[in-house]
Parts: C-alpha cells; sequence; structure tokens
C-alpha cells in the first residue's frame, strides 16, 4: 500500500460531501439498472451514498444516481487533480512510460487472441474510452505493435497522454460518435463503474462498433456471493467514483439485451478471504483504534489498521504527509466507511478459526467462494450475432 492511498480516500470522503446535497429528495429507483431485477434497496451505506444490490443478477449500485452532468463536474474535480498530480509524477519518474493497464497482459494476450480470429489486429481501427492513465493504448502498442485512439472526460489525462504521443481527445463518447466514427475495437477497461447509466453507455458502446466489431469490457469482479458476507469486498465501492459494481452474470445479462454474443472470464488475484471477513466487523465502536488523528499537516493512522469503505485490511502505514484538507476535524477523523456490525460476529468467526475443525470448514467456505465468484478482474468480449 503506498502512502498516496490514505491520502486519496480522506480526499475522496470530503469530496463526497460535495455531492450529496445533490441527491436530497431524489427518489430511488426500485428495479435493477441492469437487468431490471428486484433489489435490496438499502444494501449499504458508504461515504453518505446508499447502495441497492439486485436480487437477480447481484450487481450494486448507487441508489439513487447521479446525473451525467454531476458525475462529470467530479472527473474535473480537487480530488482528481490531486489525484491526477499523483500519477504524473510517478509518471515522470518512470521516464514518460505510462502507468500499467488494468488489464495485465496475460488477459490483454487473452483478448487480442479472441478478437484476431477472423482477422489480424493491425488492421483493426480501435477505440479506448476513458482511456484515463493511457496505459491500455500504451501496452497494445509496446506489445502488438498497432496504435489506437483515446477519448476521456479528463482534461489533464488527455493534454499529459499527447505530450507523451498518444492519440487521445477530451469528448463524450455520444459526441465522438455524432462525428460518424466506427471501430473493429472498441475497450472501455474500468470506466462503467464510474458512469451513472450503465445502459446508455453500452448502448453507445455498442453504436461505435463497426458490423463485425468486438467490444471489449473490463470492470471489478465483486461477486455474488462475496457481498453477502464482506459488503464492499476490496473497498471497491467509493462514491462519487465506484458506483456501479457489475457482475459477471450482470454482464452477461447486459449483452443478451442488446442481442450480443458473449466471451466472460476473470483475471487478478483472489478477492474474498477469511480475514477480511474477520476483519470487516472489527473495530466497530466510537472507542476503536480505527481513527486517524491530525497533527498539523501529518495524518497519524494505527499502525496495522487501514479502513476503506468497509473493507479493513492489514497494512504497515504510519504517517502520511499531505495538504490540510477543508473541513476535516483537525484532532481526529475516523476513516471513512468503517462497518458498524457488532464485535461478537468478529468474535465469533475468530473463535471457530482458532479451532481446528472450523478453521478447516472458513478455509473451505473461502475456496467455494472464491471458485464460483472468480477472480478480481472481470473480462468480457462482446460482439453482434451474425
Amino acid at each position: 500500500m503506498k502512502n498516496g492511498s490514505l491520502n486519496e480516500i480522506l480526499l475522496l470522503s470530503e469530496e463526497a460531501k460535495n455531492y450529496l446535497p445533490l441527491l436530497d429528495g431524489r427518489p430511488p429507483e426500485r428495479a435493477c439498472i441492469i437487468c431490471g431485477g428486484g433489489i435490496r434497496l438499502k444494501f449499504l451505506k458508504c461515504h453518505g451514498f446508499n447502495f441497492s444490490r439486485c436480487k437477480k443478477c447481484a450487481t450494486i449500485f448507487c441508489n439513487p444516481r447521479l446525473s451525467e452532468e454531476e458525475s462529470a463536474i467530479f472527473f474535473n474535480s480537487t480530488y482528481y487533480m490531486l489525484l491526477f498530480q499523483n500519477i504524473a509524477k510517478r509518471i515522470e519518474e518512470r521516464d514518460g512510460l505510462p502507468l500499467d493497464s488494468h488489464l495485465k497482459d496475460s488477459a490483454l494476450e487473452w483478448v487480442i487472441s479472441q478478437v484476431t480470429k477472423a482477422r489480424p489486429l493491425k488492421s483493426m481501427r480501435i477505440l479506448d474510452v476513458g482511456c484515463g492513465t493511457g496505459g491500455l493504448l500504451y501496452s497494445l502498442h509496446k506489445i502488438f505493435g498497432v496504435s489506437g485512439f483515446g477519448i476521456d472526460l479528463s482534461d489533464q489525462y488527455v493534454e499529459l497522454w499527447r505530450e507523451y504521443g498518444i492519440s487521445a481527445k477530451v469528448q463524450r463518447l455520444s459526441d465522438h460518435l455524432e462525428e460518424g466514427h466506427s471501430y473493429d475495437l472498441v475497450f472501455s477497461s474500468e470506466v462503467i463503474e464510474h458512469v451513472p447509466d450503465p445502459i446508455k453507455m453500452f448502448e453507445e458502446l455498442v453504436s461505435a462498433l463497426s458490423p463485425a466489431g468486438n467490444l471489449v469490457i473490463t470492470t471489478p469482479n465483486i461477486g455474488r456471493i462475496a457481498p453477502l458476507f464482506v459488503k464492499n469486498i476490496l473497498g471497491w465501492i467509493s462514491p462519487p467514483n465506484h458506483i456501479n459494481l457489475i457482475t459477471l452474470h450482470g454482464l452477461s445479462l447486459l449483452a443478451k439485451q442488446f442481442a450480443m454474443k458473449s466471451e466472460l472470464r476473470t483475471f487478478g488475484g483472489d478477492g474474498f478471504s477469511v480475514s477480511s471477513w474477520e476483519r470487516s466487523f472489527d473495530y466497530c465502536t466510537d472507542q476503536s483504534p480505527n481513527v486517524a488523528r491530525y497533527e498539523g499537516d501529518t495524518i497519524v493512522v494505527p499502525k496495522e489498521i487501514y479502513a476503506a469503505g468497509g473493507q479493513i485490511e492489514k497494512q504497515y502505514v504510519e504517517t502520511v504527509i499531505i495538504p490540510t484538507v477543508r473541513g476535516h476535524n483537525p484532532k481526529s477523523h475516523k476513516l471513512p466507511g468503517s462497518h458498524r456490525g457488532p464485535c461478537l460476529r468478529a468474535r465469533l468467526i475468530r473463535l471457530i478459526n482458532n479451532n481446528t475443525l472450523g478453521r478447516v470448514l472458513l478455509r473451505f467456505l473461502e475456496q467455494v467462494i472464491r471458485r464460483v465468484d472468480g477472480k478480481v478482474r472481470a473480462v468480457a468480449i462482446l460482439g453482434r450475432i451474425s
């Protein structure tokens, strides 16, 4: 865990306060925004935002939702500017090389092997929607020797990539389509979890495809079972940044709605673990050690505790130097989103885990959940049914 991560979480919690008043009085959705199934209306809260969970496809989404315009403001907010400065510094340290793509080499190689069965990659027109840090376009060029075009809502990112020779433009996908563009291969990597209307975005992505084109979507794979034990697995729910977490089943149903064939896989590390489940119930009172306190411009964090959106992970973070953030209590600041469930559940899990048979059963449960839910990154390749 890099020191900047705590800074980002505290700043995001602060930025979220600007958007909560916009949702006052706004009616919530009564059905899943992906499949239309019934929902558990109040599944969890994070940074003051309510999240619902679909009973059919297990997608978790912010409810009520921000508008597209409100969401777009966030991507040029103070939070994103500071995040950009951190990324720009890391890129400078890498001598101008973009940061790694979320679509790692093994996943990208699998994608390319699937989409090049009918025609070579070099003959394809490629678009990266939400090109962000530029890593995907760079990887395509470095590994496969092809160039693509990127669009993003962040002025800072696009300006930076132009400096490094990556073709990109600040533009909405809908505006880009009005210019008459179509592509043989469209990527949307780690974007759909950020947008308030994923159905509309999916429709626009499909519209960007040539008749034989393929669409590649990647998104965090929160799983269907893990959130029943740890609601915010790996702290992925982080409004107003991550506001939708669509499961593999949700992506499959989305493809069927648009008469698309789909290839679905998961990549990366494991998500759910017994230890994360146990710790998600810990530190649930106001007297708990899950507190970061300010000493001037320094945040002092309990050495072995780091919380993000309900997920508690063991880290070794002692201090983080950040600018004074407006609105923070200079004496103490409880890390946002920490779980407030009864500690009795944590003690019960710990008691079971301390017993040999119980430990075996918990590890068996862990493996079952990991097998059913898959790895942490969901990758979907979608094409029109011919």
